[in-house]
């Protein structure tokens, strides 16, 4: 107990530490201009689309590693109960990439909705 109340401590001394040193920097940007207004719609547009479709296939592959790893263990699982936990991880897996996907099509339909 004693060892994780100090690393804790030190975790935070650090946390402490790293931003002075930030917030001491010379070179820190002028938050007082604001945006550019010359941005483009289209390609703000492709950049989230971008965004969005590389979320969402880094979501997929994590997802087909789960797959994996729950048919590797429904494979080996001796019980039924044991199997029907499994079969529900997988299904909820499924419903995760559902999810995902549908939030892509938002993010693109949004996306041409600002390119115009």
């Amino acid at each position: 107990m004693l060892k994780r109340i100090i690393q804790a401590k030190v975790f935070l001394l650090s946390l402490l530490v790293t931003a002075q040193c930030a917030l001491a920097a010379d070179n820190m940007p002028d938050i007082t201009t604001g945006l550019p207004t010359d941005v483009q719609a289209k390609t703000l547009a492709d950049k989230i689309v971008a965004i969005a479709v590389g979320a969402g296939a880094l979501i997929g592959a994590v997802a087909v590693g789960m797959l994996i790893y729950v048919g590797f263990n429904l494979a080996m699982a001796a019980g039924d109960r044991k199997k029907a936990e499994i079969k529900e991880h997988a299904a909820n897996i499924f419903i995760g990439l559902g999810v995902v996907a549908l939030a892509v099509m938002i993010v693109g339909f949004a996306a041409k909705l600002i390119a115009g």
